[in-house]
């Protein structure tokens, strides 16, 4: 009903529609016109009785845990509908840039933090250089075109076909290039276990790819604010390697390098050539 409801059609009209294709019990021209008003009226969950208390808690918790997660993700999660969710979002005041959930509005003081931590970022590299020791690291969703060719035999004709999909990935890179990158599961959830455990895979990639960095203590390392990233276990890690970790604004996705210099790069060439 929804959807003809958005495509303009008349009440008669859908249930002339659905009764087509589910049978003549299916729906009642009567049933499509109360629907609609309800539509009318902004009330969108086609549930009978609406919670007085919108999932808020729950909603922020999941973000807080992933801050990609998509609405349609955390409606799973949480057993609810898209349209709850949205409406929590709304009310949390969030915002994604970048794939990544963000207050709509900073606070004063992440103003002032992201003004200071990219000033001091800038005077420690004029001090003393340390680009071409810099490890980024960042996680990104890259949609691309699967090509998909289908066959009739009986009619001996073939129907090619694109279909949009997507896949998500963690990279570390340096200003020579990529240094280790892994594709990820769709639903996996990062933890600190997780996050760690693909450090050692880095770590292990930068000895053979960059035997130059032997002393670890030379390794500038850069990654964003998520929970996972910030934990106490993953700070231990690090600090197990000996790596110098440089600081980054909370809720500044727009900061990392990695938008500005690959992913960009990446997406347009996935829109570019389809995948087979």
């Amino acid at each position: 009903m929804l959807y003809y409801y958005r495509k303009s059609k008349t009440a008669k009209r859908t249930a002339e529609k659905i009764r087509a294709a589910y049978g003549e019990n299916a729906v009642d021209e009567q049933l499509c016109q109360y629907w609609f008003e309800k539509f009318e009226a902004g009330i969108f969950d086609l549930r009978d009785n609406l919670p007085q208390v919108l999932p808020i808690d729950e909603v922020a918790t999941s973000i807080k845990e992933n801050r990609q997660v998509s609405i349609a993700e955390i409606a799973l999660q949480i057993n609810d509908g898209v349209l709850t969710v949205a409406e929590c979002i709304a009310k949390l005041d969030l915002i994604k840039k970048l794939d990544i959930w963000v207050p709509q509005q900073l606070t004063e003081k992440n103003r002032i933090d992201r003004i200071s931590i990219c000033d001091s970022l800038l005077k420690r590299n004029e001090e003393n250089p340390f680009l071409t020791r810099l490890v980024v690291g960042d996680e990104k969703w890259i949609i691309y075109k699967k090509l998909v060719v289908t066959r009739a035999d009986e009619l001996q004709t073939v129907s090619i076909n694109y279909e949009q999909r997507k896949i998500r990935f963690w990279i570390w890179w340096d200003w020579e290039g990529a240094l280790h990158y892994e594709f990820l599961p769709n639903n996996l959830l990062i933890t600190s276990d997780v996050y760690c455990s693909h450090l050692d895979h880095l770590n292990r990639a930068i000895d053979v790819k960059r035997p130059e960095f032997a002393n670890s203590s030379d390794i500038k390392f850069l990654h964003n604010d998520a929970k996972p990233y910030v934990s106490l276990q993953t700070r231990r890690k690090l600090l197990e390697f000996g790596w110098d970790v440089l600081p980054h604004p909370p809720h500044s996705p727009d900061l990392l390098p990695s938008d500005f210099h690959l992913f960009q790069a990446s997406q347009k060439e996935c829109n570019r050539i389809p995948q087979q």
